[in-house]
């Protein structure tokens, strides 16, 4: 007979994969996540918004849907551009953007959702759009550029919200999710 290796199994129930079951457990897991000092107080704490200074002000109705979309957007840009010159991170915990390639406006019909560009004509187009973009953010003057950049990028609570929603704004004019509004200013 052969010996056993190794710590013993806890004598729990199973799932067919064989980790512990974590049936009945969804309350105690429900209250590490609504006791994280980001989603005290709020009514719905489990909303992806509540999870960065940007969806907390959108889910209070400081800023609109399509401010919080043009937020969303710079913030994967910025992402991008940092990418293509290969810059390091300032934070680590800071740029969660997601899968860079899968992006819309980049990907052509037929692929997937993959840039199939080669890096090179990707990384030139990428830093255009930046540059086309901060342009337009910077026009509005540079407080303005600065809280939008605080807020939506380094993921810092809002100093100043009328910045804030007049920089989201023309972001949001600039990248065509408020097509329907004037230009602000």
């Amino acid at each position: 007979m052969t010996k056993l290796r190794g710590r013993k199994r806890k004598d729990v129930k199973r799932q067919p994969n064989g980790q512990p079951s974590r049936a009945g457990r969804q309350d105690e897991i429900f209250a590490v996540a609504r006791n994280q000092p980001h989603r005290r107080g709020l009514a719905n704490f489990r909303d992806e918004r509540a999870a960065d200074p940007l969806g907390r002000l959108a889910m209070a109705g400081l800023i609109d849907a399509e401010a919080y979309e043009a937020g969303k957007a710079w913030r994967i840009l910025v992402a991008q551009c940092r990418r293509a010159l290969d810059a390091p991170l300032p934070d680590p915990k800071s740029l969660a953007a997601g899968p860079m390639a899968a992006s819309p406006g980049l990907a052509e019909a037929g692929t997937g959702g993959l840039d199939t560009r080669a890096p090179e004509e990707r990384d030139r187009a990428t830093r255009r759009r930046w540059a086309e973009a901060n342009a337009v953010l910077r026009d509005e003057g540079y407080q303005v550029a600065a809280e939008v950049e605080s807020v939506a990028v380094d993921g810092r609570e809002a100093r100043n919200l009328p910045n804030l929603a007049r920089g989201l704004a023309v972001l949001a004019w600039h990248f065509g999710i408020a097509e329907g509004r004037r230009r602000a200013g």
